[in-house]
């Protein structure tokens, strides 16, 4: 099961999406009402925002996030049959374990996320048929305030969130999400190992190839020296780290070694060149999402008007993709404002040096911006399936994982993107020397 929670400013957008009052859901029908909580049932999401907005102005004019949304996805099987009593009190479970989660620091024990009292707080909460998947999942919207005047808390509330539905699930005897990833890596291990004690000589390539063969995509990292120092497996919506594969001997840095004890060689096998940054081709979408419902993905091969060219290497193969020019603003892998700029930083954006308010990859502040704003790009054109765990809405699948939401729009994609990249790769700042 999983659950994800975040406090936003968004809350008028947030309660009509959950309500099923929004013009981008295409089912209304397929939403349905399960509980208020400390509201009058009659009220509509204005009605309810007003009620939000009034609690938080009243704590503190200036309170930005005025509004906790929170999704619950359960697994199919295990709710077949659910009446809204069922739902209420799968919901009632949930919200108790949340409250009761008190997130801190493993080494020093230090309190980095105080509890919530969400019980006490005004709420609505609807259930939602109308995802791709067709999986039955909850939606919330909760007051930042409470009804004793006090702030529920943010932060470390997505962490907060996983843990009371891991919680629930287990209590409940369900299956659940870090089960479902543990599996998932077992396998993916499994498959990196057979590959290994196929391959008659140590070769990266080779490496790539019979994972490809496995239903595997993997994507290369190297250092500025030109050496690989990670890769990434993707199968499926799933992103896998070899260093996170409950085993060293998959690792850059130690599996030719691994294949060496495999195969007994007595030879050094020379490492070949790989060429940096080449993504995975797309993994083919399983035959469950190919529903008439599923929106089309657009585009970005053609150039159109409000474009910003970007090149991108797949399959060693080189692709110009389009992006919109509000989404490249986003992500502005803009140049320093002083000198020529580097060859690397012309290679994958194109655009001319700007700067930008938003930006998120700043090469005068972050050391792999290039690498990032490519990662970034790959995933906006869907090019690289993320494992994405924010979202504006939908269900989700047995891992949490899924592409990106029909409703959201290029921005709110976007950001979800660029904190995908962040989280995998890591911000590197660079580092600055004083006279």
């Amino acid at each position: 099961m999983i659950g994800k929670a975040k406090a936003i400013s968004h809350g008028i957008n947030c309660l009509r999406y959950v309500m099923g009052e929004s013009d981008n859901k295409k089912h209304p029908e397929k939403i349905y009402f399960v509980k208020n909580n400390l509201l009058d049932t009659a009220l509509d999401a204005a009605g309810i925002y007003d009620r939000f907005n009034f609690a938080c102005t009243a704590k503190s004019a200036k309170m930005k996030d005025k509004v906790i949304r929170i999704e619950l996805s359960p697994s199919k099987k295990y709710t077949k049959g659910f009446t809204q009593a069922d739902w209420q009190q799968l919901w009632d479970d949930f919200i108790r374990e949340f409250d009761n989660i008190e997130v801190r620091n493993q080494e020093t024990g230090k309190i980095m996320s105080k509890k919530t009292n969400l019980a006490n707080t005004m709420g609505t909460v609807w259930l939602h048929r109308d995802s791709r998947g067709g999986i039955p999942h909850l939606h919330g919207a909760y007051c930042r305030v409470d009804e004793d005047g006090n702030t529920n808390n943010d932060h470390r509330i997505e962490v907060r969130a996983q843990l009371a539905a891991e919680r629930v699930a287990l209590k409940r005897g369900w299956i659940t999400a870090r089960k479902v990833h543990d599996i998932n890596v077992e396998q993916a291990k499994e498959a990196c190992l057979s590959v290994l004690r196929s391959m008659n000589q140590w070769d990266w390539n080779l490496y790539a190839r019979g994972l490809q063969l496995k239903g595997y995509g993997i994507h290369f990292r190297k250092d500025n020296n030109g050496k690989i120092v990670g890769y990434l497996l993707i199968k499926g919506n799933s992103i896998y780290h070899a260093s996170k594969l409950n085993t060293r001997q998959l690792t850059a840095a130690h599996i030719e070694d691994t294949w060496r004890k495999m195969h007994h060689a007595a030879s050094v096998v020379e490492r070949p060149a790989v060429k940096s940054n080449v993504y995975p081709a797309k993994v083919e979408v399983p035959k469950q999402m190919k529903q008439d419902d599923t929106p089309i993905k657009p585009d970005y091969s053609i150039s159109q008007e409000n474009t910003i060219p970007h090149s991108i290497v797949v399959n060693a193969q080189e692709q110009t993709l389009h992006i919109p020019k509000e989404v490249d603003d986003y992500f502005a892998n803009s140049r320093a404002s002083e000198g020529e700029p580097s060859p690397e930083g012309l290679e994958l954006c194109r655009a001319q040096p700007r700067i930008s308010k938003r930006n998120e990859f700043d090469e005068r502040t972050v050391a792999n911006s290039k690498e990032l704003c490519e990662m970034a790009v790959a995933i906006f054109a869907q090019l690289l399936l993320p494992s994405v765990s924010e979202s504006s809405g939908g269900g989700s699948n047995t891992n949490g994982s899924h592409w990106r939401d029909k409703d959201e729009d290029d921005i709110e994609w976007a950001r979800r993107c660029a904190m995908f990249a962040k989280s995998t790769l890591g911000v590197k700042p660079r580092r600055r020397f004083r006279r």
